[in-house]
């Protein structure tokens, strides 16, 4: 029966069941949701009101007082932390089990922001190599996310690929005894022996929730005891760590006392401290780096697993003067250029290139397209240098060093064509034009776009006088006018011809 005494006793419950003032005032804005809900359909007519007694915690990530300052500082691991941990890494096979095991798994957190748990269901054949556009190999990490966000691959940078096959390849030889102990207790139920380790797997044989990845294929999976220097290992035995297990070894917050490794292997940072990382700082660390760089929300959110674009903002620990200075690089002035625009990646309109045409041109590796495509296709297959429709723009590193390339490429092309002429063979000479002519138009563009009194975001053309249509050859052969007349001109002309017809009259 949901009346008063009910409503009494909510508070009680929530304090009991939810720890964080956070996770209260969501629940408490669903329940007053909920009662309102009942009330408003006569579900409960007579029950009392009820309004959710849980201020909304503030933000401390988008804070900009001394309590934001400090929240980001401790969500964040320091560099000297990371140079550190990088170096543990490096000498882990040399230290022993226990710091090629935890460093391992570690280092796979900082591969792609990902919750520590997540490693837990990784597979030993979790890597992805697929090729991209440029025809290079990227590695991938199959993950599973933790909270409700898509499964999928998660990228590796390239400069961490070397990084990430070596902790999975450590991983793989640390995990194969207990691997093995598995498959055989998934293959002999009747062995008791097993059952210790059976019962401390809740979806056995599988070890995640989906139940896609089994005990026999888990890449974080050991022996009993084996990390445990003091103590020796259990045989024919198989365990999965737990997030405070693995934090015990990198945080001195969370470490007993003298197990982290920190103090094992007497690592100090410059004043004599002892490092600290947690496993969560990893997926902070990545996600503000990534901010920094200037990943997009979308894709940053697929890249760290998350199921909306909103929660990026929790991991985005950038200082205020970094979140100011990136909105203004993207804040284009009235006055912007075509170069300018370029650069942000926004629409150059033909009036900004000198074309009387309404719409947008199409910007090229080589510069800007003007060619009307809702009139006619490319009649040139893609033949852009040469084209008159091409703009080159002034400070566009692209287009020059592009030509640059063409040019060198032509001029040898150009160098054949002569020696085979002068050897006489037959129809060098139109390929000696053909290459001459196409090299004077890259050398004539290149001058411009090097030449220092012209102004960065200045649309570049070969002035057509100096590269006439072939209609317009013809017609200066016949001494005929090429100008084209304006719309006044006609108009004189039309109202002399009406005048003289009257005339005939």
């Amino acid at each position: 029966m949901l009346d008063g005494l009910v409503l009494e006793r909510l508070g009680d419950i929530f304090n009991r069941r939810i720890s964080n003032l956070a996770g209260r005032n969501k629940a408490g804005y669903q329940m007053e949701l909920l009662l309102n809900f009942c009330r408003d359909n006569f579900i409960t007519p007579s029950l009392p009101g009820w309004s959710n007694p849980y201020q909304k915690v503030k933000d401390l990530t988008i804070q900009l007082d001394e309590n934001g300052k400090e929240h980001r500082k401790n969500k964040l691991p320091s560099e000297e932390d990371m140079m550190l941990f990088a170096k543990l890494f490096h000498d882990a096979p040399s230290l022993g089990i226990e710091a090629e095991y935890f460093t391992s798994a570690i280092a796979l957190l900082m591969q792609a922001p990902s919750r520590c748990s997540e490693l837990f269901s990784l597979p030993i054949d979790c890597t992805v190599w697929e090729e991209n556009r440029s025809g290079e190999l990227k590695l991938g990490i199959r993950w599973v996310p933790a909270k409700n966000g898509n499964e999928g691959i998660k990228w590796v940078p390239t400069v961490m690929q070397d990084v990430a096959l070596e902790a999975i390849e450590r991983l793989k030889k640390i995990s194969m005894p207990a691997r093995e102990a598995a498959m055989y207790a998934e293959t002999h139920p009747d062995n008791n022996g097993s059952m210790v380790y059976i019962s401390k797997l809740v979806n056995w044989p599988f070890v995640d929730n989906a139940k896609k990845v089994k005990a026999s294929e888990a890449l974080l999976l050991y022996r009993d005891r084996e990390l445990h220097a003091e103590h020796d290992v259990i045989q024919h035995s198989f365990v999965l760590p737990t997030v405070n297990i693995i934090n015990a070894r990198i945080s001195r917050s969370e470490a007993r006392k003298g197990v982290h490794l920190w103090k094992k292997h007497n690592i100090l940072r410059e004043d004599g401290s002892q490092p600290d990382i947690t496993s969560h700082q990893a997926r902070h660390w990545l996600s503000t780096k990534a901010e920094r760089g200037g990943m997009d929300e979308l894709t940053l959110a697929n890249w760290a697993g998350r199921a909306r674009v909103a929660d990026n903002a929790s991991y985005d620990h950038r200082t205020e003067e970094e979140k100011s200075n990136a909105i203004a690089v993207i804040t284009i002035p009235e006055n912007a250029n075509t170069l300018e625009k370029i650069k942000c990646n926004l629409p150059i309109s033909f009036e900004e290139i000198g074309k009387n045409l309404t719409g947008a041109a199409i910007v090229t590796e080589l510069g800007v397209c003007e060619h009307d495509f809702a009139m006619i296709p490319c009649q040139r297959n893609g033949d852009c240098e040469t084209c008159k429709e091409l703009v080159c723009i002034k400070g566009f590193s692209s287009s020059l060093e592009l030509l640059k390339v063409r040019e060198v490429q032509v001029a040898a092309q150009l160098e054949k064509a002569q020696q085979s002429h002068k050897m006489g063979a037959f129809g060098a000479d139109r390929w000696v034009s053909s290459h001459g002519w196409r090299l004077a138009h890259f050398r004539t563009k290149i001058r411009l776009l090097e030449d220092e009194n012209v102004l960065d975001g200045t649309p570049i053309r070969i002035p057509d006088v100096y590269d006439p249509s072939p209609a317009k050859v013809v017609l200066l052969e016949k001494g005929l006018n090429i100008e084209v007349q304006s719309p006044d001109s006609i108009d004189s002309k039309a109202f002399n011809i009406m005048g003289d017809l009257l005339c005939l009259k």
